[in-house]
């Protein structure tokens, strides 16, 4: 079995955290746009609904054609700003999943490199203990059989 050194595992680990937080930023700044378009999107709806109540307000008096007509054009207006950030918000909104299950991708990459680091140092450690072991067994098994020369010698 290749094992790589906690180092190693370290050091891919490192990239795999920066892979990580490029991913969380990037969720982050477009959940930020999304919020924004939301906000700005629901400010377009109050001015129109706003605009709209004011000239059902002024119907009964007698206006020009042309404040009518501004009146309507406004209207158009913030009718396709509002489409338009629909659009946009919608844009956005389809760019969330694939980012959020390259998150939990690298979640779990990160999540599984270091069960591998920790797998491995403790191996290490269980390693260093049978060594230990061994070298005591050694010394042990030496000095009784000395003993036993001296007593027989």
């Amino acid at each position: 079995m290749v094992t790589l050194s906690p180092d190693r595992y370290a050091g891919i680990l490192r990239v795999r955290l920066q892979e990580r937080d490029t991913l969380r930023g990037q969720l982050a700044q477009l959940i930020r746009r999304l919020n924004a378009l939301q906000s700005e999107r629901r400010e377009i709806e109050a001015t129109r609904i706003t605009a709209l109540q004011n000239q059902q307000r002024v119907r009964n008096r007698s206006l020009s054609i042309t404040s009518l007509q501004t009146a309507a054009e406004h209207q158009r207006h913030l009718q396709q700003t509002a489409e338009r950030l629909a659009a946009s918000q919608q844009h956005v909104a389809q760019q969330l999943p694939p980012l959020q299950k390259a998150l939990q991708q690298a979640d779990q990459q990160v999540a599984a490199i270091e069960k591998l680091i920790e797998r491995e140092k403790l191996r290490r450690a269980q390693q260093a203990i049978h060594e230990e072991s061994i070298a005591q067994d050694t010394a042990a098994m030496a000095k009784f059989y000395r003993e036993r020369q001296r007593q027989q010698g």
